[in-house]
């Protein structure tokens, strides 16, 4: 058991480095949120409007991968933790249950 609860601990942790780099990416979007308004107040033909339907069909396309993966991340971490204190908490009752039999001989 405590190897599975060193494996899980290992998963969670690349899982939370993973979900930190996704998270790094969040400056991205809101930059090029911004960028994407300053482009629409810009744009003043139909051409240029154009190219500005373009950038935030690729952006809102980005930004729903992005959060999609965001929140897949969440979950998995979330379940591994739950794993985990299950995992921990069976190793606990069973050192009781050890301790007990020792005390009782």
């Amino acid at each position: 058991m405590a190897l599975r609860a060193l494996m899980l601990k290992k998963n969670i942790e690349n899982k939370k480095k993973e979900l930190e780099t996704l998270r790094a990416r969040d400056a991205e979007f809101a930059t090029r949120s911004v960028d994407i308004e300053k482009s629409i107040e810009e744009a003043t033909t139909e051409d240029e409007q154009k190219v500005v339907d373009e950038a935030i069909e690729s952006y809102e396309s980005e930004k729903a991968e992005h959060d999609g993966q965001c929140e897949k991340l969440s979950t998995e971490i979330a379940q591994l933790e739950a794993d985990l204190d299950e995992i921990e908490k069976t190793n606990r009752e069973n050192e009781k249950k050890i301790e007990k039999r020792k005390d009782d001989n």
